[in-house]
């Protein structure tokens, strides 16, 4: 890290606690804004955990809407939410399949030897949960400049986009 790097760093490390802070009270509030839409269920922090909320989302039932949940997060994103997205790239073997087309053709390491068995690599084995998660958790990225309106105004947005998908 460079010294300009660090120094950067260092001063950020004042404001981090009130930006941290702040982006929780956004959240919470859209939390608020939007528990009670059918088919939305926000994202629940353990008690004992801080969410530092670098993105924000919450999961949907598919089976209260007439579109998937990557058809909805595009309209919502499309309706003024930035970046609003299902990042099913966060499940490595789906966001970078090269890995799995190497252990399927044995690229080493995953050859025998020096590995000790095949791997099986697919992302429904490896990480079942995750994928049914994400795929139908919604999420964008936050940002500590959010302010009460424009969090009303993104609570807005997704009741009136969810009401539209309805069935």
């Amino acid at each position: 890290m460079s010294v300009c790097t660090a120094a950067t760093c260092l001063a950020n490390w004042e404001i981090l606690p009130r930006q941290v802070a702040h982006r929780m009270a956004m959240a919470n509030l859209l939390d608020s804004l939007i528990a009670e839409i059918p088919g939305v269920r926000v994202y629940q922090i353990p008690e004992d955990r801080t969410h530092t909320y670098w993105i924000y989302g919450f999961n949907v039932d598919p089976e209260q809407f007439t579109c998937t949940p990557a058809e909805l997060a595009e309209q919502l994103k499309e309706a003024g939410i930035a970046s609003c997205g299902l990042a099913l790239y966060y499940i490595l073997p789906l966001g970078v399949p090269f890995l799995a087309e190497n252990v399927e053709s044995g690229v080493f390491p995953f050859s025998t030897p020096p590995a000790s068995r095949k791997i099986d690599y697919t992302a429904e084995r490896i990480c079942p949960n995750s994928i049914a998660f994400m795929k139908t958790f919604i999420r964008w990225f936050w940002t500590e400049k959010y302010t009460q309106d424009h969090i009303e105004h993104i609570a807005r947005i997704i009741r009136d986009v969810c009401a539209r998908n309805r069935r």
